[in-house]
This record gives structure tokens, sequence and C-alpha cells, in this order.
């Protein structure tokens, strides 16, 4: 089972365990065992899932593992990205803990901000 998977199962009802999951997702991204693009890739069938609950981990998932990330870990293009795809999933769960979560980095930008603020 993968760590999404395993996620999306105890997401609900046990949060550390959902949090240590999204650390270890975050540490392979960090020690370059995994890429951020791997992770967005493997939310795969469940980020166009028809339950909105579903898509809501999903996007949680995401966001779980860009806060266990150090702070200056992303890139700004990286950082437009995920902007651009918490945007375009604001009506899901998580995007907004997602977005709040890239605005307080050092490269968040006014155009950044902007671009939510319109979402």
């Amino acid at each position: 089972m993968s760590a999404l998977q395993t996620f999306l199962l105890v997401v609900d009802h046990d949060k550390e365990e959902a949090k240590q999951i999204a650390e270890r997702i975050a540490q392979d991204v960090e020690t370059k065992k995994m890429t951020l693009i791997e992770v967005v890739q493997s939310l795969g069938e469940y980020i166009n899932d028809e339950d909105p609950i579903l898509r809501g981990k999903a996007v949680s998932y995401l966001t779980s593992v860009i806060k266990s990330l150090p702070p200056r870990f992303l890139s700004r293009q990286q950082i437009q990205v995920l902007t651009t795809f918490f945007c375009d999933r604001i009506e899901d769960g998580g995007a907004v803990a997602g977005l709040d979560t890239l605005q307080k980095l050092d490269r968040f930008n006014k155009a950044l901000a902007e671009d939510v603020a319109q979402a």
C-alpha cells in the first residue's frame, strides 16, 4: 500500500500517524529519494475522483507533505506551480491550508498573493 493510500485511510482517525506519513515523504523529497512531481503525480486518480471528500483528503496529503518540508526548500517556481494547483482546487478540502502554508514562505510574492485573492 502506498504512503498516500495509508494517509487516506488513517487521516480521519489518527492525525498523528497521518502527520508521520507526510513527514516521511517530505524527508524523501528533501533527500532526493523522491521528487515533488512524483508526490503530485501519486495523487493521480484520487485528485480527480468524483467524491469531494476523497479529493479533499488527497489535497490534504500534499499540504501535509509541503508543511513538513523546510521553509526554504521549495523554489520560487515550485511555489508558483503549487499555488496555481491549490487555487484550481480551492473548493477541495486542504487547498486553503496548502495556500496558507505557501504564503508563509519567504519566496511567496505579491503576484502569487494576487492569484490567491482572485481564486
